[in-house]
């Protein structure tokens, strides 16, 4: 028989890792989007709309 064990971390150092990863992350969050992907974007969307018709 075995006991689970959870890990926990003190909210001090947990506020401070979600500080962090926001800092890190703010700058990717605030690129634009590169249009080949929004292309591929609007395909897919396309693409499911097709399938969906086809049921």
């Amino acid at each position: 028989m075995s006991t689970e064990q959870t890990a926990s971390i003190d909210a001090g150092i947990q506020g401070a890792l979600g500080r962090k990863l926001r800092e890190s992350y703010e700058e990717v969050v605030r690129e634009t989007v590169p249009d080949k992907f929004l292309q591929l974007l609007d395909q897919l969307k396309k693409s499911e709309k097709d399938k969906a018709g086809e049921s």
